[in-house]
């Protein structure tokens, strides 16, 4: 990341031009990005019992990743509670002021508990 510490990073796609110390190949990691229902189904890792979402503007796009494609993974009654940092600035920067309120209605519609414990973090918990 650009911060001093280096904490905060970032997604960056193909079509993107980035400069500074983030510069193409300057300080950057190539990761593989995978759905964790995908992981999940290939029997890969077990299903969480807590997922922590910390992902810099991608938070619903990494939920859905979570979607059940099978009987596992977000559906999946071992889920027992979700945190969520939800970042507005880069959410509103990428077009997408709207997810919030989706990622509350998904939650809620998978039997989510879901309430704001400050003004950017989501704590879901499955209703019993």
């Amino acid at each position: 990341g650009q911060d001093a510490i280096g904490a905060t990073s970032r997604i960056v796609t193909p079509d993107v031009v980035v400069v500074g110390d983030g510069a193409a190949g300057v300080g950057t990691v190539e990761v593989p990005i995978r759905a964790g229902a995908g992981l999940v189904d290939a029997c890969a890792v077990r299903a969480p019992n807590v997922v922590k979402v910390d992902v810099e503007g991608h938070e619903l796009d990494c939920l859905r990743g979570l979607e059940p494609r099978s009987s596992r993974a977000l559906g999946l009654s071992s889920i027992r509670a979700l945190g969520i940092e939800v970042h507005f600035g880069i959410l509103a920067s990428r077009g997408r002021s709207g997810d919030p309120q989706k990622i509350t209605d998904m939650l809620s519609e998978h039997g989510y508990l879901v309430a704001w414990s400050d003004a950017s973090h989501i704590v879901a918990h499955r209703a019993e």
